[in-house]
C-alpha cells in the first residue's frame, strides 16, 4: 500500500489568499489604491486597522489583499 498517497489525501489542501502590501507614495489616496487593486476604501480600512479619514503616511505599508 502507497501510505504517502493516503496520507496526502487525508487532509484536503486549502488554497488561501496571498497577503499582499503596497508602500504608499507621495500623492496616494486611499481610493487610488483600492482602485489600483481592485478592492474598495472599506476594504483597505479593514484590513489595515485605519478609518477612511487615516492620513495616509509615506513609506507605509498598507495591506492591499
Amino acid at each position: 500500500k502507497d501510505t504517502a498517497a493516503k496520507a496526502a489525501s487525508a487532509k484536503p489542501v486549502v488554497k488561501t489568499a496571498q497577503k499582499k502590501y503596497y508602500q504608499v507614495k507621495s500623492g496616494d489616496t486611499l481610493t487610488r489604491i483600492a482602485a489600483k487593486y481592485s478592492t474598495t476604501v472599506s476594504n483597505l480600512c479593514k484590513l489595515n486597522g485605519i478609518s477612511p479619514s487615516s492620513t495616509l503616511v509615506i513609506g507605509k505599508n498598507l495591506r492591499v489583499k
